[in-house]
């Protein structure tokens, strides 16, 4: 017998207004919320292997939920269930939703573009729909008729559903950026499990054959495999919302000890601040170019050293999110694998700007670069450095290397080695943000570092802290015995600077002189700086130090 193509509106089966449809409604707006939960979820995973695992479960769990679900909504009409499924329909179709889910969701959850995002969400919707035809012979012995106004009206409304709920989804991750990550209202699930509802009715009415012999019997293996099905449903949706939770923490406690790579994490991962990581990680491509890596400057003021000093901090402007945060670049590019590349770039670019700087006449330039650990500890990094040097024709005692002292101290011996490959082409490294990670004070002797920098923690309102005031002078006792320059960063306010100075600390980088400006407006800065401190000269501690407690 062959199929017979009809194209007029007519129900075979009428809609079902009783409790079993309201029931439906319910679960399809709860598999609308788990599948938008692991969509979420997903999205917001950074690193490569971890998405690749999170977007595998996340398919096999939506292409189960879905079948699940698929397979209840034929109990809603009782002229279409039979005493049973057969097997090899019903396996097929929940290997076709499962694969549909596991092609659409990269694209879903990495793509901002519209064009990808809805070709997902077409995707997807036409491997559901050809699922249910798939399933739809598990319950009719064959398809003999296909009514073509519900089939057409079938895919304008899986269209809606999946692609305007993906764009949807694609706005929600893009609004995190610049406001605030706002994911589905339970209105917006339970309107999509109403449409849930409709779709499998229209579709129902769209494939049509003649049914089982037993399709009226409703007896107990009836209700045992509907149970048993919802059952399964239940367990999967139960172990993937508990994975979840898991996975959530597992990624705070990830993105906390690679921040710990270039400052002290601040202590907690929130949703928000996942998802932007996530498309910052997803636009890495783009965002690392010249056009949007700018590197400016934040002077370093040394009492009686002629000179120019300035740290080197990068700034990142794209043209989508506008300006993104460093130490969420950074971490980004940890979880992406490129951070060697990144820093060895912003070398580059702060080289350069330092050989406009000699062009221009000014010839006595310092500058400090930040730097991962894995940077530093590449085996070839020392020749590479050394010959970019060359190249500029720059000495190597302009350049000074800046890394954590958890980073210093966390690489053990290797650090050692690295450290002293620097000295040997004349480039020595600083331990930043001192005193706020490893109690470092019994390996500095060991350590060929050529300074340390206090990190603000030590200079906040030390005027009104004299333990503060008793760290400060102790470390810039130590520091000057054993022979390296100490700097205070973070200095602020006149009070802090004093206190600072009272210490018999000279090296001063902070908001009380500068923040991080354009390289081009370095040159102009400095020469006010200088023309201020020769008509004002240096600044003296004002305030006496509290006494000892």
């Amino acid at each position: 017998m062959g199929i017979v193509f009809d194209s007029a509106w007519k129900t075979s089966v009428p809609f079902p207004f009783d409790q079993k449809t309201l029931l439906y409604w319910g679960v399809a707006a709860l598999v609308v919320h788990i599948c938008h939960r692991l969509v979420e979820q997903t999205s917001s995973v950074s690193d490569p292997l971890g998405r690749r695992v999170s977007v595998s479960h996340a398919a096999m769990c939506i292409g189960c939920l879905v079948w699940a679900l698929d397979v209840v909504g034929f109990f809603m009409y009782p002229e279409s269930v039979m005493d049973g499924f057969r097997l090899s329909p019903a396996l097929s179709a929940l290997v076709m939703m499962t694969v549909a889910a596991r092609l659409a969701l990269p694209a879903l959850c990495v793509s901002t573009q519209v064009i990808k995002v809805g070709l997902a969400g077409f995707g997807l919707s036409f491997g559901m729909v050809l699922g249910h035809v798939i399933l739809t012979n598990g319950v009719a012995l064959r398809l003999t008729k296909i009514n073509l106004f519900a089939l057409l009206a079938a895919i304008i409304l899986a269209l809606a559903l999946s692609v305007g709920l993906a764009l949807k989804h694609r706005v929600a991750r893009l609004r995190a950026f610049v406001v605030e990550y706002r994911p589905f209202s339970w209105q917006v699930k339970i309107l999509a499990g109403l449409g849930i509802v409709l779709l499998h009715w229209v579709l129902v009415n769209t494939f049509s054959g003649p049914f089982s012999s037993v399709a009226h019997a409703h007896g107990a293996s009836s209700l045992t495999l509907l149970v048993s099905i919802m059952v399964f449903g239940m367990a999967v949706a139960a172990d993937q919302l508990y994975n979840l939770h898991s996975e959530q923490s597992r990624q705070k406690f990830w993105s906390m000890a690679l921040s710990r790579i270039r400052k002290t994490p601040s202590g907690s991962a929130d949703p928000l601040a996942n998802h932007q990581l996530s498309l910052i990680s997803d636009r890495l491509p783009t965002l690392l170019t010249p056009a949007c890596m700018q590197v400016f400057f934040q002077p370093i003021i040394k009492a009686g050293r002629e000179g120019w000093h300035q740290e080197a901090l990068l700034r990142i402007k794209d043209d989508c999110f506008g300006p993104i945060d460093p130490e969420v670049f950074f971490l980004a590019c940890e979880l992406k694998g490129v951070t060697a590349q990144v820093d060895r770039m912003i070398i580059g670019i702060a080289l350069d700007h330092v050989c406009d700087w000699r062009r221009q006449g000014h010839m006595q330039t310092f500058i400090s670069v930040n730097l991962a650990p894995e940077t530093l500890l590449a085996s070839d990094f020392p020749d590479w450095l050394a010959h970019n040097l060359q190249r500029r024709s720059l000495p190597a005692n302009l350049l000074k290397l800046e890394m954590t002292e958890h980073g210093i101290i966390a690489s053990g011996s290797k650090m050692l080695a690295a450290l002293t490959a620097l000295r040997t082409i004349g480039v020595g490294v600083v331990m930043d943000d001192f005193g706020v990670g490893y109690s470092s004070l019994g390996v500095l002797s060991a350590l060929p570092i050529v300074g340390i920098k206090c990190d603000r923690l030590f200079v906040k309102d030390v005027h009104l802290n004299p333990r503060r005031q008793v760290l400060l002078k102790h470390i810039a006792t130590l520091a000057h015995e054993l022979g390296i320059m100490v700097t205070a960063e973070g200095v602020e306010t006149s009070e802090e600077l004093d206190m600072v100075l009272a210490s018999d600390i000279h090296s001063i980088q902070g908001y009380y002189y500068s923040a991080a400006i354009a390289a081009a407006e370095i040159p102009a800065w400095h020469l006010a700086y200088l023309a201020r401190r020769d008509s004002q000269g240096e600044r003296r501690p004002t305030y006496q130090p509290i006494p000892s407690v």
